[in-house]
Order: structure tokens, then sequence, then C-alpha cells
């Protein structure tokens, strides 16, 4: 295992190379303009989702028109996730990417398997928030003096700390889409990850921690440097990081 301080660098020159990465070729301003593609996309079909419930419900939207809403938003951003994930692993590889290949897995070839691991990474991920959420209430719930309130103000701020710590509980979570990219078999990339123990948690916990500053400053900038850098960076940094961390496994 290697020490904290020997982790510390590793992240540093990892996350300067993956900004230099994205200085090449025009990577940054793809990805820029692919993340606003998807913004766009998604915002709009969600406001005329919105004018629809609207214009036949008024003010009285039932609860299953708002699921059916977030059903149409997953559909929608898990694929486009997976080809933005995509273009940052391609990155990491030195090849050239193009800002289309966020439709990639709509293609009907390679759409299943693309939710199929999408949506595995993605539950892996809630089921970490959820676990993280619970235990951020009971702390923020008797940190107020149990007043009663169902949902103390801290409450968020005690679920993101905890989600950050525990956030490297599941590595397949991460895996899964990089095992995908190789292969594009969900199966086989399911087969990879679940038999992968190059990533320790410990690594990933530091890894994600390590982009808290750069996140609370992107807050500041009401979200504008999420899209233009945050959001880039983390993506080609993480397959990097996975990427590296295999490489290493290998040679060992």
């Amino acid at each position: 295992m290697t020490n904290n301080k020997e982790m510390r660098f590793k992240q540093r020159e990892m996350k300067k190379y993956a900004a230099h990465l994205l200085g090449e070729r025009g990577n940054l301003l793809r990805m820029i303009f692919a993340l606003l593609i998807v913004i766009g996309i998604i915002g709009t079909v969600m406001h005329i989702f919105e004018s629809v419930c609207y214009f036949i419900f008024f003010d009285n939207i039932p609860i299953y028109a708002l699921l059916l809403e977030i059903i149409l938003v997953l559909a929608l951003a898990l694929p486009f996730f997976m080809g933005i994930s995509r273009m940052a692993y391609r990155m990491c590889l030195s090849e050239k990417t193009e800002i289309s290949e966020i439709f990639r897995y709509f293609e009907k070839d390679k759409a299943l398997g693309a939710y199929k691991v999408a949506l595995m990474s993605f539950g892996g991920v809630m089921l970490q928030f959820a676990l993280a959420f619970a235990l951020g209430w009971i702390i923020a719930y008797a940190m107020d003096g149990f007043s009663g309130k169902m949902i103390p103000d801290d409450t968020y701020v005690y679920a993101i700390t905890i989600y950050l710590l525990i956030s490297g509980m599941l590595p397949s979570v991460y895996i899964l889409p990089n095992a995908f990219f190789r292969c594009e078999n969900a199966k086989e990339a399911i087969a990879i990850a679940s038999k992968s123990s190059f990533l320790p948690p410990i690594d990933i916990i530091v890894f994600n921690i390590s982009f808290v500053p750069l996140a609370l400053v992107s807050v500041i900038s009401f979200g504008i440097l999420f899209v233009v850098y945050t959001i880039p960076l983390y993506l080609v940094a993480l397959q990097m990081f996975i990427i590296e961390n295999q490489r290493k496994k290998e040679n060992l």
C-alpha cells in the first residue's frame, strides 16, 4: 500500500498530466462542447415534458408524471455519460476524439450493453449516496437536538462529507465503464470489474477528495467552471487513474 505522501504526489501528477492532455488537439474544447450539447438536449427535453404536464394537469402534476420525467432524463443522461467518459478514456490513450462520440451509445448494437453498465455504475453510486444521506440525516438530526425538523439544514453537508469518505466502497462503480470501453461487451466488462482488485478503496477516496477544492471554486463560479474545466479534468484524470492502476497491477 502506498503511503499518504506518495499517494498525494501521484494525485497531483495525475491531474497535471490530465490537464496537459486536455490542452492537446483541442480536447478541452471538444469536452466543453460535448457537455454543452448534453446539457442543452436534456434541458430542452425536460422543458418540453414539463410544459406538456402543466398543459394537461395544470398545477396538480401527479407523482407518476415526475417519475416518468426522471426515467426519461436517465434514459438520455446515461448513454451521454458513457459517451463523454469514452472520450476521456480515448484521450488518455492519445487517440483523436470527436464530439459525435457522445451519441455512440444510442446506436442500436451498442445501446443495450451501455445501458446495463451505466445502470449498474449509477446504481452503485446511488447506493453509496443513500447510505451517506441516511447517516448524514442521523448525525444532523442528533446535532439539531432532535427538534423534529424533517430534514435538518446540515443534512446535505454531512451526507456529502460521508459520501466522499465511503466513495471507494464499491471500486467496480469506477472500473465498469472503463472495462466496457475496452471490449464494448457488458458481460465481459462485468466479469472484468468483478475480478479486478487493482483499485484500492483508499486510493479512490483520496482521488475524489483531491477534487474538493476545485469543486468548491466551481460552485462559487455559479457552476460555469464545472462545465469548462472541473468535469472534463475529473473525467480524464479518473480514466487515467484507472488505467495506470491497472498497468501497475499487471506489471507486478
